[in-house]
């Protein structure tokens, strides 16, 4: 599991705070519902590519480089 304050728990902030299900995000990032739960608990980090779809679909609230700091994070640990 990613450990905070560098977690997923950002992009489950943001779907919550714009009241966006799971399944209606994965469908904006063309991907499906079981790949957004999974990167949201921490059990899958997103491609590069989903990286800049998740920055576009949350209008940059959601930056693809969370996810390179995270990965940045975990090597150091």
């Amino acid at each position: 599991m990613i450990p905070e304050p560098t977690s997923p728990n950002v992009l489950a902030n943001h779907l919550a705070a714009e009241n966006i299900s799971q399944r209606d995000f994965a469908v904006l990032v063309e991907s499906h519902q079981s790949i957004i739960s999974r990167i949201i608990n921490g059990r899958l980090r997103p491609s590069l590519e989903m990286a800049f779809a998740i920055e576009r679909a949350t209008n940059g609230a959601v930056p693809a480089s969370h996810w390179v700091e995270v990965k940045a994070a975990e090597a150091a640990e």
